[in-house]
């Protein structure tokens, strides 16, 4: 079965093949380059690498390219429509569960013997993102309750939201939450993994979008 695209912009959705008949000869999305900040000093062997003075390694923004072919202009036109200079969500069918997230920066094509190609050049974030949300349902007890917490490569922040207020216990720091919906901008939640434990009643969910390279 030949691979496929699909685009989402603007609220709408565009699947090339299916509306109109376009095929997708290739498409490539190579992992995005790590920023490294390497520092010289004199008197020393080699350099510091502070490439992680944040916490961790951040990265590029990666180029997704995706070649598309019709038998003729029509088809592509409208593809080109929808996509040039708008933002989209990407999704390939080889790997349904993830999408790129980038804008379409450049649209070049050629007609010949009425086969028309077109090049479509994304300038995506470096990570793809998870097309259903994790989340993870808890019911505190007085007693407490303990589970291990871990994200993709992706670190994120999750959405907290109580039916009752509860403590919380997560990497060192410690969190009195009233019921509701929560963004805590120190609870982030990495590829290692993370003992959170929570004291209290009612139901905790945790809500975050997985990214990886």
């Amino acid at each position: 079965m030949m691979d496929r695209v699909t685009f989402e912009a603007n609220g709408a959705t565009l699947r090339p093949y299916e509306d109109y008949g376009v095929l997708m000869v290739s498409h490539d999305a190579p992992p995005p380059t790590p920023k490294l900040y390497r520092v010289t000093l004199d008197g020393m062997d080699g350099d510091v690498d502070m490439s992680e003075w944040a916490g961790e390694i951040r990265f590029n923004s990666r180029a997704v390219t995706v070649a598309l072919r019709d038998l003729g202009p029509s088809g592509l036109a409208a593809v080109t429509q929808f996509l040039h200079g708008r933002q989209c969500k990407i999704t390939f069918s080889n790997d349904p569960d993830w999408y790129y997230l980038g804008r379409c920066d450049s649209a070049q094509g050629s007609t010949r013997k009425r086969v028309t190609n077109q090049t479509f050049v994304f300038t995506c974030q470096p990570y793809k993102l998870a097309h259903i949300p994790t989340l993870r349902k808890l019911n505190p007890t007085v007693g407490g309750v303990t589970t291990v917490l871990q994200a993709a490569r992706k670190s994120v922040i999750p959405q907290i939201t109580l039916t009752a207020a509860c403590d919380l216990s997560y990497d060192g720091n410690s969190y009195s939450l009233t019921a509701g919906t929560h963004t805590v901008p120190t609870f982030i939640i990495t590829d290692a993994p993370k003992v959170l434990t929570a004291t209290g009643s009612g139901e905790l969910t945790l809500k975050w979008q997985d990214g990886v390279l």
